[in-house]
């Protein structure tokens, strides 16, 4: 069996009445909005390029770096990333899959 570790992703995800916990492979994803939708994203990461699978700082990477990412007034982002309010963004599934 695989040792579990706790990630943290810096991504924002949209509001959510239930959120959940999710394990994908070695991760685990505890209770947030955008815990099921990174899942999902993760698993179509996996499906594309499954060399990343047990990648799991590679993983982060990817998504982080295609994320959407948002500028905010209200954290004082001034442009830079990850910021306080959206983290690294929103998640990019399109772009993460992009060869």
């Amino acid at each position: 069996m695989s040792p579990r570790r706790s990630v943290t992703i810096g991504i924002d995800g949209p509001p959510a009445q239930d959120a959940e916990s999710f394990t994908v492979g070695a991760v685990t994803f505890e209770s947030g909005t955008s815990a099921p939708h990174l899942v999902g994203i993760i698993t179509l990461i996996y499906s594309a390029k499954p060399q990343l699978l047990g990648q799991v700082a590679a993983t982060e990477r990817l998504i982080e770096r295609t994320a959407s990412h948002y500028d905010s007034s209200e954290c004082s982002s001034n442009g830079t990333y990850p910021n306080n309010l959206y983290g690294w963004g929103l998640p990019d599934a399109g772009k993460a899959l992009r060869p």
